[in-house]
């Protein structure tokens, strides 16, 4: 019995992580810098009417008020700024939080003498042993925010051996 487990390694690598922040994005140049990569939507209520844009509210669990509505340049009143609410969203930076993660990976491996100047190592892999589907991102455009766009890897085996002189 003593043999069974002499040489026996078992390392397991297990880590959980809350959800990581994203921006939630208009898709859209909103305020005219040419950049639609950077504009955020209007935090609205769940009553508002459509914008003089044309623009009308989406529900958002994301919203601290409920509800988004892309910002229109039209309803922005003749004094207004280039940071108005406007032309830029009202809302903050990083105010989606992506799902948690779980990773559960380990390591077996048995070195076996084969002489005293030759041994062989067996190793088995197991990447996601529990086979949680881990959310890698999602989408940030603020009418689907929070949707999982992809995911990492499911459960994966892998065997491998090696010969040591």
């Amino acid at each position: 019995m003593h043999s069974i487990f002499s040489s026996l390694t078992v390392a397991p690598i297990i880590e959980i992580a809350s959800g990581r922040p994203f921006n939630i994005l208009t898709g859209t140049d909103t305020n005219f810098d040419f950049n639609p990569l950077t504009d955020r939507p209007n935090a609205v209520s769940l009553g508002s009417g459509t914008t003089s844009c044309g623009n009308a509210p989406v529900l958002s669990k994301y919203s601290p008020t409920g509800a988004f509505n892309l910002p229109c340049y039209i309803d922005a009143p003749a004094n207004a700024n280039s940071n108005s609410s406007n032309f830029n969203g009202s809302l903050s930076r990083n105010v989606g939080v992506k799902p948690y993660s779980v990773f559960t990976d380990f390591r077996f491996a048995k070195s076996f003498a084969l002489s005293d100047t030759l041994s062989f190592e067996a190793t088995a892999d197991i990447f996601n042993l529990i086979n949680k589907n881990n959310t890698f991102d999602v989408n940030s455009l603020y009418t689907d925010a929070g949707r999982p766009t992809s995911a990492f890897d499911p459960r994966q085996f892998q065997f491998g051996g090696r010969l040591i002189f």
